[in-house]
């Protein structure tokens, strides 16, 4: 359920925002302020500065800046209601009661949250009883000692009747195993008998599921996961997140690797901020999650052809999240895990310190050889261009567009053109039922399904400057008025929704790019001493002017039509004339009231 601006602020008003950040960062007084060390990014002297009076907090080293909300937001990962029902009980501010869908929803996560942590305690267990022996010589043959096994709770599945009767001793029903993604197909068995297990976290600690490792030799998958649920989502958890977040601020840089045990081996070659996605390609949502944790992301895949295109993938989905990215390739037949035992850290240290931003590493590969054919060139171009077209629009962009173009051997203009993205050949609709009266011959050329609707380019762009200000998202609703039907459909569930930007995004819009770009718009950053409370009130004002101007614009436009087509027929046209005046003069009244500026890009 949506929060109250008057909700927000009490909370803002009320709230000890020093005792709060305190509790995550050791602050001294120093005349107004309290300062500490910026948790961040790493930094030895303190230039993390706190105001009890102005209710904000500031970097001089970072920039890193906002009220209470935007920290916790930051620093926790949360999104702002999340964040603002946190802080909510502590402020004393009594919210309204959740509403049917948010208690099903929440009851929903607990129950499976419940399940999985009785299977974990269960998987911990077995790994190190006599059933675990194999998964034991498992990791001691990966280097990873007992010690670190027990601190990142890996598990071993014991024979599923094992299970079955542990769960049916603590009271949880099949029905609910079933309904935490735990069984197989047919019911019968646990998915992850016979295997090493990782359990998986979610941003809010809650144990989401698990992956499991094959250890016996067979025709299974080596690796798998809990089923999709509620709680449990490949396409937006990341293994290690959990551990690494903390690490990941202060560093302002993700290191992302591709298997569960590449986390583990880099967390103990002191490479903190490492996490991988789950067995699939990484996605929007994951570039979204790390993306409001930092501003860098660093790519560390296999050296094999499938590790090469699948960093290829992920650079994408990272650039189009704003986040700089860079590329450290490894040996042909190297995964982090290997070249850290064979060759130790310094080895992957090195390969790190030498990377390349992906742009230019791929660039660079694809155009490696100085002799290439028509088509060779031609087929480049296509792969480098989607990591050209995921930076924002600017210099960057455009040099290395120059730079594609001069390897292609085309003017940049000629390039843009064969760059443009192509219409999606779609499957021809089914031919309509012959009816009566109809001609029987299907048509040769039946029509194309017109596009799903979208929100229009001016609304496209005042969302972006709303989603710089998580804080508005309460206020959204006040703007569908004045909107798209696309548009408002979008800011409706945006203002009362609790799930990722990602999500709603991708619902209601259908270009995957624009989803890419608008997922990964972050938190406005404000200047020293600025107030992010004013800024975003700045923002929603002026977007709202923006909106009403262009809506008073059309119906000004639509009864000027009127008017004339009115006079043409020699109707009365009082009624017309009366309503054209009350706009124009609305249109007056917008002007005067100040300019429709749009937020600053951060």
């Amino acid at each position: 359920m949506a929060l109250s601006s008057e909700q927000i602020e009490a909370i803002r008003e009320r709230i000890d925002i020093v005792r709060v950040i305190g509790a995550y960062v050791p602050l001294k007084k120093q005349g107004q302020r309290y300062l500490g060390l910026c948790p961040f990014h790493a930094e030895k002297t303190p230039s993390f500065s706190v105001s009890a009076e102005k209710k904000l907090y500031y970097c001089f080293g970072c920039h890193a800046g906002g009220d209470v909300f935007s920290f916790l937001m930051r620093h926790r990962g949360l999104d702002f209601h999340e964040a603002a029902r946190a802080l909510a009980k502590d402020a004393g501010v009594e919210l309204e009661p959740e509403s049917e869908n948010e208690r099903r929803r929440r009851q929903e996560h607990e129950e499976l949250s419940r399940v999985n942590g009785f299977a974990q305690a269960f998987f911990a267990h077995e790994l190190w009883q006599p059933a675990g022996a194999a998964a034991r010589a498992y990791l001691g043959k990966r280097g990873l000692p007992e010690a670190f096994a027990r601190d990142r709770q890996l598990g071993f599945g014991a024979p599923s009747a094992a299970l079955f009767d542990y769960l049916a001793a603590k009271k949880v029903p099949m029905a609910q195993v079933a309904k935490a993604g735990l069984l197989s197909d047919d019911g019968r068995r646990c998915l992850f008998e016979g295997r090493l297990t990782f359990p998986i976290f979610d941003a809010q600690a809650h144990l989401a599921g698990f992956g499991g490792r094959r250890l016996a030799d067979g025709n299974a998958p080596k690796y798998i996961n809990s089923r999709e649920t509620a709680l449990f989502s490949k396409r937006r958890l990341l293994y290690g997140l959990d551990v690494a977040a903390e690490a990941i601020r202060r560093a302002g840089r993700v290191v992302v690797v591709e298997g569960y045990m590449d986390v583990l081996a880099c967390q103990r070659a002191g490479i903190q901020t490492a996490v991988a996605a789950l067995g699939t390609a990484l996605t929007a949502e994951h570039a979204a999650a790390v993306a409001r944790l930092c501003k860098e992301a660093l790519l560390v895949f296999d050296g094999d052809s499938a590790g090469i295109n699948a960093s290829h993938a992920a650079a994408e989905k990272m650039l189009a999240s704003g986040l700089k990215t860079l590329v450290a390739p490894l040996p042909a037949g190297r995964d982090p895990d290997s070249l850290l035992r064979e060759a130790g850290a310094d080895a992957l240290r090195d390969r790190l310190a030498a990377a390349s931003p992906a742009v230019e590493h791929f660039l660079g590969t694809a155009f490696a050889e100085a002799e290439q054919t028509i088509e060779e060139r031609a087929l480049h171009a296509r792969e480098v261009a989607p990591l050209i077209l995921a930076l924002p629009a600017g210099l960057e962009r455009d040099l290395y567009l120059a730079r594609l173009a001069e390897k292609v051997g085309v003017s940049v203009e000629q390039l843009k053109t064969h760059l443009r993205p192509k219409e999606t050949k779609k499957r021809p609709p089914s031919p309509p039922p012959i009816t009566a009266g109809s001609d029987s011959s299907p048509s040769s050329d039946p029509p194309r399904a017109p596009a799903p609707p979208a929100p229009d380019a001016v609304e496209l762009e005042v969302l972006r400057d709303l989603l710089l200000h998580p804080e508005l998202k309460p206020k959204l609703a006040d703007l569908t008025e004045f909107c798209s039907n696309p548009m408002r459909l979008l800011l409706e569930e945006l203002a009362t929704t609790t799930a990722p930007n990602a999500e709603v995004l991708a619902r209601h819009l259908h270009d995957p790019k624009l989803v890419l770009r608008l997922s990964g718009v972050r938190p406005y950053e404000m200047e020293a001493g600025e107030d992010v409370g004013v800024r975003a009130n700045r923002t929603f004002d002026g977007v709202l002017r923006r909106l009403k101007r262009r809506h008073v614009d059309a119906a000004l436009k639509d009864a000027k039509t009127q008017q004339r087509e009115a006079k043409e027929r020699g109707e009365d046209t009082t009624e017309v004339d009366r309503r054209v005046q009350n706009l124009v003069r609305r249109r007056m009244e917008l002007k005067r009231s100040g300019p429709a500026v749009s937020a600053p890009s951060n």
